[in-house]
C-alpha cells in the first residue's frame, strides 16, 4: 500500500463533547420526552430514571452521528468527499480544561486534499491558534507547521489542524435530531425500558378511559 492510500488517525476538531454542551442538552431533552406523553412539557421524568441510562453507549452512538454529520459538512461546504471511519472517543477524568474528543481513520491522500482546500496559510494560522503557549497553557507542539515535517509523519493533532483550518461546522446535530437520530441513539437498561414502557401504556390506558367516560 502506498503512503497516499494508508489510513491515518485524525482528531476531529470542534466536537462539543458531553459536558454541559448542546449534545448533553439533547440527551436530557430526549429523556424528558419519554415521559411527556401529551407533548406539552408538563410530564415529569421519574426521579432516578437517569440511573437507567447507558450513558457510555449513548454518548458513543451520538458521537458517531456527529461524525457522520461532519463528513457530510466536508462534502457540502468544501466539496471534500472524505470518508471518516470511526476510531474512538476519549473522555477526560475531569472536565476542567478539555472535553470529550473523537478520532477517525482517514486516508492520507484525503488529508492532503483537505490541506490543499484549506490552504497553507489557513493551516499555518490554525496551528498558531491551537499550539501557541500562553499563561495557563503550555503547548507540547511547535506552532510553526514548517517544523512538522512531511504530511505522512504528522500525528492525529497535526492532521486535525487541517480540519480545524476549514472552519467550525456549527450545529451538526440539527438534522439528526429532527429525524429521530437522538431517540435511536439513547440506550436504556432493561429496567429503564420497562419504566418508559409502563408510563406510556399507563397514559394510553388513562386516555382511553377518559374517552369512554365522556
Amino acid at each position: 500500500m502506498s503512503d497516499k492510500d494508508k489510513l491515518v488517525e485524525v482528531e476531529i476538531p470542534w466536537f462539543p463533547g458531553f459536558y454541559e454542551s448542546e449534545l448533553s442538552d439533547l440527551v436530557d431533552r430526549e429523556l424528558e420526552y419519554m415521559f411527556d406523553y401529551e407533548g406539552d412539557g408538563f410530564s415529569k421524568m421519574p426521579e432516578d430514571f437517569w440511573k437507567e441510562v447507558d450513558y457510555g453507549t449513548t454518548f458513543r452512538n451520538i458521537a458517531k452521528i456527529w461524525l457522520e454529520g461532519y463528513q457530510c459538512w466536508l462534502k457540502g461546504e468544501h466539496e471534500l468527499d472524505t470518508p471518516l471511519a470511526w476510531s474512538t472517543m476519549t473522555s477526560p477524568k475531569e472536565y476542567n480544561f478539555t472535553t470529550d474528543r473523537i478520532f477517525a481513520h482517514v486516508k492520507l491522500n484525503d488529508m492532503a486534499a483537505a490541506f490543499r482546500k484549506a490552504g497553507t496559510e489557513s493551516v499555518r494560522l490554525a496551528a498558531e491558534e491551537r499550539f501557541t503557549s500562553y499563561d495557563g497553557f503550555m503547548s507540547f507542539y511547535d506552532s510553526d507547521i514548517r517544523t512538522w515535517g512531511k504530511l505522512s509523519t504528522w500525528d492525529h493533532n497535526h492532521l486535525g489542524t487541517i480540519f480545524y483550518a476549514l472552519g467550525n461546522p456549527g450545529h451538526l446535530m440539527d438534522d439528526a435530531n429532527c429525524n429521530g437520530g437522538i431517540s435511536n441513539a439513547v440506550v436504556l437498561t432493561e429496567k429503564g425500558r420497562k419504566m418508559a414502557d409502563d408510563f406510556y401504556h399507563d397514559r394510553r390506558a388513562l386516555e382511553e378511559w377518559n374517552l369512554l367516560a365522556k
